[in-house]
């Protein structure tokens, strides 16, 4: 296995009314996942989260992955973000993880991962 790596992809999103910011992670989490509710490790372990006090809604998940896979984690993350008709794109953008960070990447990278 090659080095685990870990990136961020922040986005802004404008939410429909009546979406549940919940939903946005929830749609990361069945892209990367298959569901956002399965059984057992993550292939490529990751952790959403959303405020959706301002607007725009931040939207931003850790994720973790093989280096040699870590172009298509980041490519999923966002046409998953693109696709679902719930809310818009504003902006999006993919960046190294900070150290305010680490303690985060940290535990995804110690997680246990399920092999494809």
């Amino acid at each position: 296995m090659s080095d685990l790596h870990a990136a961020v992809v922040e986005a802004d999103l404008e939410l429909a009314e009546g979406t549940d910011p919940a939903a946005v992670g929830a749609t990361v989490s069945g892209e990367l996942c298959g569901s956002w509710d399965h059984e057992g490790p993550c292939r490529w372990p990751h952790r959403n989260e959303v405020d959706a006090s301002v607007a725009p809604a931040r939207f931003r998940t850790v994720a973790t992955a093989d280096e040699a896979e870590m172009p298509e984690v980041l490519r999923r993350i966002e046409e998953a973000l693109r696709r679902d008709p719930r809310w818009s794109v504003v902006t999006v953008a993919t960046r190294p993880a900070s150290a305010d960070e680490a303690e985060l990447v940290d535990a995804l990278l110690a997680a246990p991962r399920r092999v494809a």
